[in-house]
């Protein structure tokens, strides 16, 4: 269904960083009953681009909720949804496990896998991502990728990791997004060139501008245990936060999926880059509608104190009503920071996003008590030695603007 401007009284899209569902809802003025319209249809909204382009940004998604006011002066529907993403969060997906030498080895290309993982979703793979990488479901080999996953979304959350381990890459090296086309976009969040949007502070299209820097959250001192019975301790301090912030020690850390010293070593220093650095976070009303995706880079120019800031847009908001047209863009240093009103809660948001497990639910048992009768398993796919596998990626957005080009991705 194709919603006439003319019968839109207000809309409003809303995407959130790490988050493959973007909302919408709209209000219709009509005086008739609109017996076409029903909840699970698809809708799409065309956005026109006030920045100066002629392009019109395209949203498409599915009516969740219909709701109809015929008691006021002003009769019509207020309808609420979803993109396509939906389906990655609730469709589950199974790659299965080559365990026993009899059973089918089974080679799986990114392709393949993109393919399979997108099937049914109505969600595109941006014709310019590309992984130049094999993956097998023998789990006896390095480079295996296997399980059964309670979600698409984890499933591309998981590819994503294991490449980055089978390339000695952090866990948290790529990012991906869906596009208001319902493309899947992959990026890396570590390179110069990442896709940037900036903006001068003296723009007049800029309504609003308003900049937190928050440290309540500093933590100095991490401490994380490993093993199977936290034989393996490592503690590491962050001294030029202690000097600057005072001496503030976090409550130890407990992770038997890390096996070896140099897993509990990353584990400790990756926690203490987090806790001990300040976060700032921000939001920006702007006029009209700017091509701008949670998980790309922002620049601000005209403020010293944040010129030299590098942003990550964690949240973006398109509203529009007769005469008023309006983005709202959520920022922050650290990505897991979605902006909250209440500072003192966005360590608890940003802890939970950095622990999420995107492993498959399948696993494999490694040592049996009996005389407890309990069972220790550890996920497929935890790597517990470095692995040297390397291959050349390009990643790139169908805008030339946003294009990503590397090799190996250091």
């Amino acid at each position: 269904m194709l919603i006439n401007r003319s019968a839109i009284d207000s809309f409003s899209i809303s995407k959130r960083i790490m988050d493959p569902v973007t909302t919408f809802s709209a209000s219709i003025k009509s005086d008739n009953e609109l017996l076409n319209l029903r909840t699970g249809m698809p809708v799409q909204f065309y956005l026109d681009d006030l920045f100066g382009s002629t392009s019109k940004i395209k949203f498409s998604g599915r009516i969740d909720k219909i709701t109809r006011d015929i008691s006021s002066d002003d009769r019509g529907f207020q309808i609420e949804g979803r993109n396509n993403g939906l389906f990655l969060l609730e469709q589950p997906i199974n790659f299965p496990c080559k365990f026993e030498a009899g059973e089918k080895e089974e080679i799986l290309a990114w392709s393949l896998f993109f393919r399979r993982t997108l099937r049914s979703t109505g969600v595109m793979k941006d014709p310019g991502t590309l992984f130049i990488q094999q993956f097998t479901n023998d789990v006896s080999k390095p480079n295996h990728l296997c399980g059964e996953f309670r979600n698409k979304a984890d499933a591309i959350n998981y590819f994503l990791i294991r490449y980055g381990e089978l390339n000695n890459l952090p866990k948290q090296w790529f990012r991906w997004y869906i596009d208001s086309e319902g493309y899947l976009n992959v990026f890396s969040v570590h390179r110069k060139d990442r896709p940037t949007i900036e903006f001068e502070l003296s723009n007049q299209q800029i309504l609003d501008l308003s900049v937190s820097e928050v440290s309540d959250h500093i933590k100095n001192e991490v401490t994380v245990l490993g093993g199977e019975e936290n034989d393996i301790r490592v503690q590491v301090r962050n001294n030029a936060s202690i000097e600057r912030f005072g001496y503030r020690v976090n409550d130890p850390i407990a992770d038997s999926n890390l096996t070896t010293r140099a897993e509990v070593n990353k584990k400790a220093r990756d926690e203490l880059k987090v806790l001990s650095e300040e976060i700032i976070v921000g939001s920006m009303t702007l006029v009209g509608f700017p091509p701008a995706e949670c998980g790309i880079a922002l620049k601000l120019h005209g403020d010293r104190r944040y010129n030299n800031k590098n942003f990550i847009i964690t949240g973006v908001t398109h509203n529009g009503s007769p005469g008023d047209y309006t983005t709202s863009i959520e920022f922050s240093t650290d990505e897991h920071i979605v902006l909250n009103p209440n500072l003192t809660d966005i360590v608890g948001e940003m802890l939970r996003r950095q622990r999420e497990n995107d492993c498959p639910s399948i696993g494999r048992v490694t040592s049996v008590n009996k005389e407890n009768k309990t069972v220790k398993v550890k996920p497929i796919g935890n790597i517990s030695k470095s692995v040297t596998i390397r291959q050349n990626i390009v990643l790139s957005s169908r805008s030339s603007s946003q294009s990503i080009s590397a090799n190996y991705l250091r």
